[in-house]
């Protein structure tokens, strides 16, 4: 008897499949390590190298120019060494991106295997039409009592023909996304999760799966994130109408240097511009925060994000920037005493509407109604 293996958990299926993020991991410890020690990791020195130069890429290519090409792809912010945080971060994004290229050639195939069926069927009629010419058969003739039928396919299959072939240029010509993009259509932010020809489907946010028909993407704007460059974003904030003018530009200075300092995170361009005064009250101020890279990856996005906005809450404390509610003027008049009972309308008990009542008989009028 051969014995059966035992059912995997899902922990170690993703470890021993090749695209799982475990499987990259593994993979770029050990080619760290390798790189850092070629002769083997001496006893107790595992971490005793926690950076990468191009003299190590060196060994391992043609021409030194070709090393430097390589490391570039790692190096990430330009500074000249690779963390091990940097190595495993391309590493993982290596294997995310051909994940993504082995599913979209999927959908891809499978889309061209439909467009091969139908021009299969179309080559197929035209060949028999081909062959009633060569044998001498009189079509037209024979045609003539399949008229009406052929005319009903013409209404039935005609708007669909239509469609497929506007489908077949929307995703092979024109070619918005592929499989594993992220993309923004009506101000929602989708991941390409399968294509198809006569539609596809997205994933929200939140998990939800969406499925669009090609007839109706071919009329929306579509914003590729995975195919655009360097992506920044647009912050607004309110302070204090009576913030010092010297307040403002230590603040544009100082979030300026922590921007310029983060290199692997941000590209220089940072901007803080005032916009706008609001009713005498609030100070608008605008800042432009240039992200390096695209928000493909939208996990590191909003880290950056989180980040920044924690260094500017830090800043805005120390340099004692606020904004507070415009006080409010409240005036109180003591020309009338608030018995005074022309400061009264007259109250009047709510009339009952049961039978054989009467209203009650206390009321409260004012001066006026008193009077003869």
């Amino acid at each position: 008897m051969i014995d059966q293996p035992e059912a995997r958990t899902r922990i170690e299926r993703a470890k021993v499949d090749i695209n799982s993020n475990e499987f990259a991991k593994k993979v770029a410890k050990k080619l760290f390590y390798s790189l850092a020690h070629p002769h083997g990791i001496p006893p107790g020195e595992a971490d005793s190298k926690r950076s990468l130069y191009v003299r190590d890429f060196v060994p391992y290519f043609k021409t030194p120019e070709e090393a430097e090409k390589a490391f570039g792809v790692f190096d990430k912010d330009g500074n000249g060494n690779l963390t091990r945080r940097e190595f495993r971060d391309t590493v993982l994004e290596i294997y995310r991106e051909r994940k993504a290229l082995s599913q979209s050639i999927r959908d891809t195939s499978q889309a061209l295997g439909k467009v091969d069926a139908m021009l299969f069927i179309v080559s197929s009629i035209a060949t028999i039409f081909v062959c009633l010419a060569v044998f001498q058969v009189d079509i037209w003739q024979s045609l003539v009592p399949l008229g009406s039928f052929l005319l009903a396919l013409t209404f039935v299959f005609g708007n669909t023909c239509k469609t497929i072939f506007e489908s077949v240029l929307f995703l092979f010509v024109t070619h918005p996304y592929d499989a594993g993009d992220y993309v923004i259509i009506d101000t929602q932010i989708l991941l390409v999760h399968n294509m198809g020809l006569m539609g596809t489907v997205f994933i929200r946010a939140d998990g939800q799966k969406i499925y669009a028909p090609t007839t109706v993407l071919m009329t929306k704007l579509i914003t590729n994130v995975r195919r655009s460059g360097d992506m920044g974003e647009s912050i607004v904030i309110n302070i204090d109408f009576r913030t010092k003018t010297e307040d403002v530009h230590q603040l544009r200075d100082r979030i300026t240097g922590w921007v310029n300092e983060q290199t692997r995170d941000f590209s220089h361009g940072f901007d803080l511009r005032v916009v706008d005064i609001i009713d005498v009250n609030q100070l608008i101020i605008s800042m432009w925060l240039p992200h390096k890279g695209n928000w493909q990856d939208l996990g590191k996005r909003w880290q950056r994000h989180t980040r920044f906005v924690m260094a500017l809450k830090d800043i805005l404390s120390e340099l004692n920037i606020v904004y507070e509610l415009p006080s409010q003027k409240i005036r109180h008049s003591h020309d009338s005493s608030p018995f005074d009972a022309q400061s009264f309308p007259a109250m009047v008990t709510p009339q009952s509407f049961a039978a054989d009542t009467q209203p009650a008989q206390s009321r409260l009028y004012t001066q006026s109604s008193l009077s003869v």
